[in-house]
């Protein structure tokens, strides 16, 4: 049976709306499942990106029943601070470093949780839930992930799924239908900068359109369009030089952004929330993880990879899938640029029907573990005193 508890969830935007999109998210479920939520957040401009409601002049605003609190150095802030009395759970997002004057008033009534990044790796199962001292004070480390051992993924408890009549809605939102025929394929991109999908959307000659939010990488073609031979329209159309479209539309808010997912045929996604979400809902996608130094990024790609093997039973796609996957991710990856387009590329298109199986597949597979939220809360309850 799950508690009604008080939460409070600390996050510090870093950059590209991960942290922020997978902490409003957390929040949401916790609320959902009659949880007490108060957020706390570095910046509001960046959240005002995926919540249009936020008001990034107050300091203290309530929106959907959850408390958002603005965390810097801003006088208002400080005296919130410095008063507040901490809730049951503490949620520190990302190791972010909670404020002196918050650990000021913890106490032993408090379970302190450090949420971690997602991660496929073997060795997040032997850390998740372990405890460790810091600050005069125990923390348990929690890790999502894709096993029953771990937390299980970010997701709502009423999952609303794929409609069969999704595109019709992005068609008609974005006025795709006014520019390609009904049977054209969607694919959206919500990457970082990446020649390989420049390189790709240059050469794509397929009855296709890609449909890009704005953000970094609306911005980086927008700057290279001239030199990949994609010619802008307007503001918002671009054409490349087989007569293919692009669109970028505004950035969305979540529910949008879902809507779009279960919308397209394929999806090229980025980080960890908009990653989970393309999982959660069942769409075929590729994975432009987030870079680190020394290229240890890709042994968490190799490890994804590895666990959603299980649910491709084409022996062929999967290699497209790890080809493509590779040379989006991987800055000095010689890939051929013709096999990636004219055998793997082509190859994904000619068989989505499959990659779609698969991607039901391993959502019931994820689904099993329970939702992040709700694994959280039967956590905390356990570690009651």
């Amino acid at each position: 049976m799950i508690k009604n508890k008080t939460w409070d969830v600390f996050c510090k935007i870093i950059d590209n709306y991960g942290d922020i999109g997978v902490s409003y998210r957390l929040s949401k479920n916790l609320v959902e499942l009659n949880q007490v939520v108060r957020m706390f957040v570095s910046e509001l401009h960046s959240f005002k990106k995926i919540e249009p409601r936020i008001d990034t002049s107050k300091c203290e605003q309530i929106i959907d029943n959850i408390q958002i609190i603005l965390w810097d150095n801003s006088a208002c802030s400080v005296s919130i601070l410095d008063s507040i009395v901490p809730s049951d759970i503490i949620i520190e997002m990302f190791a972010c470093n909670l404020p002196d004057n918050y650990i000021f008033h913890i106490t032993d009534k408090s379970i302190w949780i450090n949420l971690e990044y997602l991660s496929a790796e073997d060795w997040v199962e032997e850390c998740h839930e372990k405890l460790s001292f810091s600050n005069g004070h125990f923390k348990y480390f929690f890790f999502p992930g894709f096993t029953d051992k771990t937390g299980g993924l970010n997701f709502e408890q009423n999952l609303i799924t794929k409609q069969s009549q999704g595109k019709q809605i992005i068609e008609t939102k974005y006025g795709i239908d006014k520019i390609v025929s009904r049977n054209t394929l969607c694919c959206s991109i919500f990457c970082y900068e990446n020649k390989t999908i420049l390189s790709l959307l240059a050469n794509v000659d397929e009855n296709i359109i890609f449909i890009v939010p704005e953000g970094v990488f609306s911005a980086y073609l927008m700057r290279y369009s001239e030199l990949y031979r994609i010619t802008v329209l307007d503001g918002s159309l671009m054409v490349n030089q087989f007569g293919v479209y692009i669109k970028i539309i505004p950035m969305t808010n979540q529910h949008d952004y879902d809507q779009l997912l279960m919308s397209c045929d394929l999806n090229i996604v980025r980080g960890e929330d908009s990653f989970v979400r393309a999982q959660i809902l069942s769409t075929p996608f590729f994975w432009n993880i987030y870079q680190q130094k020394y290229n240890a990024h890709l042994k968490k790609l190799d490890d994804f990879l590895e666990k959603y093997k299980v649910c491709v039973d084409d022996d062929q796609l999967f290699e497209s899938l790890v080809y493509i996957s590779n040379s989006l991710n991987t800055p000095t990856y010689e890939y051929d640029n013709s096999i990636f387009y004219k055998v793997h590329f082509i190859n994904i298109l000619q068989n989505l029907e499959k990659l779609q199986n698969s991607a039901t597949r391993w959502q019931n597979r994820i689904m099993k573990i329970g939702t992040l939220a709700r694994n959280l809360i039967l956590f905390a309850q356990s570690r009651e005193k």
